[in-house]
């Protein structure tokens, strides 16, 4: 299992696998100003990751992102279905601040349709 860890910025999120949890955290503010190159290295990631038969937990504790970073996460969540239905092991969990009730419909609206298993789980700051 190759790892990742991009650190955080005031710009991007803490990007970082936990091999031993098959977790994939994305942690932070989601507002770059290339949208694509911020999340290049967070799709190969994925894609290579999921090549190998080992599950994939992502957590996602975004607390804020601009619409273009909205747009990649649900081109992502997407994209794992296609995983998922080719028989990969993965899950998702979102967090949202408790009371938050805009992140939570986003995550709702992310998450819309996915085969896969999901958690939207309100968390206290």
């Amino acid at each position: 299992m190759t790892p990742i860890h991009i650190p955080k910025t005031a710009l991007t999120p803490l990007v970082i696998f936990e091999p031993g949890e098959y977790i994939l955290k994305l942690e932070g503010r989601m507002i770059p100003e290339d949208v694509d190159a911020a999340f290049l290295p967070i799709n190969q990631w994925i894609e290579d990751y999921l090549k190998e038969d080992n599950p994939l937990h992502i957590l996602f504790r975004l607390y804020y992102y601009n619409t273009s970073s909205f747009k990649r996460i649900y081109n992502l969540c997407k994209k794992l279905n296609t995983h998922f239905n080719q028989g990969k092991k993965l899950s998702v969990r979102w967090e949202y601040e408790e009371g938050d009730e805009s992140s939570k419909l986003d995550a709702e609206e992310l998450l819309e349709g996915v085969v896969y298993p999901y958690q939207i789980v309100a968390v206290t700051g």
